[in-house]
């Protein structure tokens, strides 16, 4: 089960701390008794819309202190009462559906903060900048909710990082991940400086699919490090492994300034460039030969698998990295050349056309607001002057296919709206009717 997106904030505490929440709303009551484990007494309270003279005289029983919306509970008193640390984040857009924690220690850190948000619309981009000015300027009225977190000890968290970051002063930023229902969200953070410049970005695995995911991207990474000839920008990983009993991946950023919003030079070369492994048929790449295991509980699915095997074990690919979630979200562009993160999805050992067909796809869909028949025009229309209109098919089918295994494999329904999408692309490619007709 994900960590619920209003207890972000957790990643913070030491593992397994204990609250008392006497106040508040009921659906965040409701929310941290699931946190609570043993028969051990809290050590640790949440507090809403308290002044400090209601709290002040009671901090002393208390390892740490959640004070929510509690406008005169300042970091300088708690540091005074005894918290060496504390820190204080606005929720966005408010606490009862959090997705970013923007921290408010300095304007700089406050600016810096919205590093966890790349929108792709026109009209996101300028929100966001609008809301990054408040926050740089410390201005008042462009958040709601307000939260501080105080603890008599370091934070497991930001001890690594002091770790990692030797000699520098760091604040972090938090997002809640994809919003609900996705079942393989997680937290992730920002590493910022005193000068308001991002260090690191960091994943949490909060289950356990999204432990299954945070631990391949770093499998990911680390192969892509010995790739470095193909001269694509792509995260250094600094660090994977357990901190404090959650396990974690810390990231360099990528330079430049967020990828456009549509298919470019750029985004082709970046592609060649990945397309650039030995020579092989297309069935014996890593990508297709572990589709039938992932494939094993869905017959229907393996059937169009089967169908399709005889053109790719006949089609000559170069073996080719795939990103896995190859969209404008993802990109970076600096100096005329594109770059890309969360490699979560990513295999060393890929066909071409994947990465393609996923941004094409995902823009439409996303952007261009498709209905079903566009994407089977789209994908009906593709052309590459390397493959015959049957091997296009097959790789399409691939790609649909490798998709669906992940979305049934971290537990969507068959009913969700991707998971019936893909089904839907997959059979209006007709595979199965064409090999009926060909026995």
């Amino acid at each position: 089960m994900s960590l619920p997106a209003a207890l972000t904030w957790l990643q913070l505490l030491p593992n397994g701390t204990q609250f008392s929440c006497a106040t508040g709303p009921a659906w965040f009551r409701e929310l941290l008794p699931h946190r609570n484990a043993g028969d051990a007494p809290p050590r640790a309270t949440v507090l809403w819309d308290k002044s400090w003279s209601e709290i002040a005289g009671a901090l002393e029983s208390w390892e740490s202190v959640v004070a929510i919306n509690c406008r005169q509970v300042t970091p300088a008193k708690l540091e005074s009462a005894g918290y060496p640390y504390v820190r204080r984040f606005a929720v966005l857009p408010n606490l009862e559906n959090a997705r970013w924690f923007i921290s408010l220690d300095s304007g700089k850190a406050a600016a810096a903060s919205f590093s966890l948000y790349t929108p792709s619309r026109k009209s996101a981009h300028l929100k966001k900048a609008a809301a990054k000015l408040f926050a740089r300027l410390r201005l008042p009225g462009w958040y709601r909710d307000e939260i501080v977190i105080a603890s008599r000890r370091p934070s497991p968290l930001e001890t690594k990082l002091a770790e990692l970051f030797a000699n520098q002063t760091v604040r972090v930023a938090l997002s809640s991940g994809a919003p609900e229902p996705a079942i393989n969200r997680k937290p992730s953070a920002s590493v910022i400086d005193a000068d308001g410049h991002v260090l690191a970005f960091v994943k949490i695995a909060a289950s356990k699919v999204s432990r299954e995911i945070v631990e391949h991207e770093a499998e990911i990474l680390a192969a892509l490090a010995q790739h470095r000839h193909l001269q694509v920008d792509t995260p250094r990983l600094l660090f994977a492994g357990e901190v404090d009993g959650r396990y974690l991946t810390v990231q360099s950023p990528l330079e430049g300034t967020p990828a456009p919003a549509a298919w470019t030079s750029e985004h082709t070369a970046f592609l060649d460039a990945l397309s650039s492994g030995p020579e092989k048929m297309a069935a014996d790449t890593n990508m297709v030969a572990d589709l039938p295991q992932r494939l094993a509980a869905q017959p229907a699915l393996r059937d169009v698998f089967d169908a399709i095997l005889p053109t790719l074990e006949q089609t000559k690919v170069k073996s080719t990295i795939v990103h896995g979630d190859f969209a404008p979200w993802n990109l970076r562009t600096h100096n005329g050349k594109l770059s890309a993160f969360d490699w979560e999805y990513g295999d060393v050992d890929g066909l071409p056309l994947i990465d393609e067909i996923h941004f094409r796809l995902q823009l439409g869909l996303e952007m261009e607001t498709w209905n079903l028949d566009a994407a089977v025009r789209f994908m009906h229309d593709m052309k590459h002057e390397a493959f015959d209109a049957e091997q296009i098919r097959a790789i399409q089918a691939v790609y649909l296919l490798d998709n669906l295994a992940r979305l049934l494999g971290e537990g969507y329904s068959p009913e969700h709206e991707m998971v019936a999408l893909y089904q839907a692309l997959l059979a209006r490619l007709n595979i199965l009717k064409r090999e009926a007709a060909l026995v």
